[in-house]
């Protein structure tokens, strides 16, 4: 695949990181911490987005609308109405 690029180890685990956009990120923080996440350490986003870890250990990203850009500056929604299909 274009753009992609080989893990340096072949036999780390494989993984993914996730990043969510979210309406308001301190609601957020506070539902997924209310279900186990933790708020990581470090926190490189400022107001912008929040690095959270979930219980396994791996860490994702919260980020609002506004802050979450590709480089192109858009933002890809989700097709909602595609959900369950």
């Amino acid at each position: 695949m274009r753009g992609c690029r080989a893990r340096p180890d072949p036999a780390a685990a494989r993984r993914l990181h996730l990043d969510f956009v979210v309406d308001d990120l301190d609601e957020a923080e506070a539902h997924l911490c209310s279900m186990s996440a933790r708020l990581a350490e470090v926190q490189p986003g400022g107001d912008r987005f929040r690095v959270l870890i979930d219980p396994a250990g791996h860490p994702f990203c919260l980020a609002t609308s506004q802050a979450a850009s590709t480089p192109s500056g858009q933002v890809r929604e989700v097709d909602r109405s595609r959900q369950g299909a």
